[in-house]
């Protein structure tokens, strides 16, 4: 029968205490900007055939926020080079949809619909990997904390 070496109750780690790998997090900059993406022109197409709302700018601001993801994923690739960093804070998966919230409210689009589309994906993509990782974390503390009696 195995038992752990201390008694020591294992629980699950903060969301702001989860680390991933950097290559990792922008993986998932570029899986957040595809389905936002996707559900952009899903929005536009659909709403062009119900004639229900109007969608104008927002299909160039999809675009537009290519660029931010390109650019904040090239930062972030050079930080971790140059302070040879492997891995990163969760957390850094909420700037990017911050950055495109904030910069709808100054562009000529629909700011709710910029708020809930990357407000669920943000949230789907973090609970995603916050399950993984901490279950990972888990995993690794209740092997290295095994002992044989």
């Amino acid at each position: 029968m195995q038992q752990y070496c201390n008694n020591e109750e294992l629980k699950e780690p903060s969301f702001l205490a989860i680390k991933l790998p950097v290559l990792l997090l922008i993986i998932n900059l570029f899986v957040f900007q595809i389905i936002f993406h996707l559900s952009t022109a899903t929005l536009i197409s659909v709403a062009a055939k119900q004639n229900l709302f109007s969608f104008n700018g927002l299909s160039q601001f999809t675009f537009d926020m290519w660029f931010v993801v390109i650019l904040f994923s090239v930062g972030l690739f050079c930080y971790s080079k140059v302070k040879k960093q492997t891995e990163c804070l969760l957390v850094l998966l909420l700037i990017v949809p911050t950055l495109i919230i904030l910069l709808s409210l100054v562009r000529d689009v629909s700011s709710l619909i910029v708020i809930a589309l990357a407000g669920v994906i943000s949230f789907l993509i973090c609970r995603f990997n916050y399950q993984k990782l901490s279950a990972k974390y888990l995993e690794d503390a209740a092997n290295s904390n095994k002992g044989v009696k």
